[in-house]
């Protein structure tokens, strides 16, 4: 890890700077209008309520990946690709563009770590809606969290929160398997802790490295990529995790993923006390 700590360090010029310009994300064919209201306040359904227009069409994809031999500048929303992933970002957009309401959301394909394919793709799409300009528009109450949900935290498995989802398309991710470690199966990404020491009975899985592009996304959202990789190659614990910033103020952080040298037998597999 070290060898690859002070390359990253001096990243810089060098590194950052030379990310693909190009990132996916939704498309909106249509006109917007200035936003109404907040992306977990965007309603969907089979029909558009009164008093609204069509505003255009939005569409999403990704394609889920395989990392068992590595990733190479991976873009976190494949990592996490997912149809509640494409969703969340609907939404996002949705707001943005001044619609309210999304008609009809249709999803294509099946994504997330469980994905039997490793090149699946998954894509979602719907039609905007929103109210006629300068019409009175009284803001829906956002649904109510349950108090142990975290309202920051992520708008899918993987992925970062709602009104920062978009930045899942613009996260490159790099994972370097350790030699001699098997392919282990995805866990979920909740399941992933941060540590600043490896933990006795662990082994390493490999390096990785999550790298936005340019100022395009926060540090959170290269925190997030680390550990939704990790989760996908069965890694439990992200192992002193670093970042830093470029000098174009692009954040980039590094760790390593661990996990047990031997799984743990399943909970439901232990017999209950008498």
């Amino acid at each position: 890890m070290l060898h690859r700590w002070v390359a990253f360090a001096g990243l810089g010029a060098a590194g950052l700077g030379l990310l693909a310009c190009g990132a996916g994300g939704v498309y909106f064919s249509g006109k917007g209008q200035p936003p109404r209201v907040e992306p977990a306040q965007v309603a969907s359904g089979d029909r558009a309520p009164a008093g609204q227009r069509r505003l255009g069409q939005l569409t999403v994809d990704c394609s889920t990946v395989d990392a068992a031999e590595g990733l190479d500048g991976a873009w976190l929303s494949d990592v996490s690709c997912s149809q509640a992933l494409l969703l969340a970002a609907l939404k996002e957009r949705a707001a943005s563009e001044g619609g309210t309401f999304l008609l009809d959301p249709r999803c294509s394909g099946e994504g997330g770590s469980g994905s039997s394919s490793p090149s699946a793709t998954v894509r979602c799409s719907a039609e905007l809606w929103g109210p006629v300009d300068g019409a009175a528009f009284n803001t829906p109450p956002v649904p109510e969290r349950p108090v142990n949900v975290d309202p920051r935290g992520p708008a899918a498995p993987g992925a970062p929160p709602l009104g920062s989802v978009a930045e899942a398309w613009r996260v490159r991710i790099d994972f370097w398997p350790a030699p001699g470690q098997a392919p282990r199966a995805p866990v979920a990404p909740e399941q992933v802790a941060e540590v600043d020491f490896p933990r006795v009975g662990q082994v390493s899985l490999g390096d990785l490295r999550a790298q936005c592009r340019e100022q395009d996304c926060s540090e959170g959202s290269a925190r997030t990529a680390l550990r939704a990789a990790a989760a996908r190659v069965g890694a439990t614990s992200l192992v002193a995790i670093r970042c830093v910033r470029g000098p174009d103020d692009a954040p980039a952080c590094v760790a390593n993923a661990a996990a047990l040298a031997h799984d743990e037998a399943p909970l439901a597999a232990v017999a209950p006390e008498r």
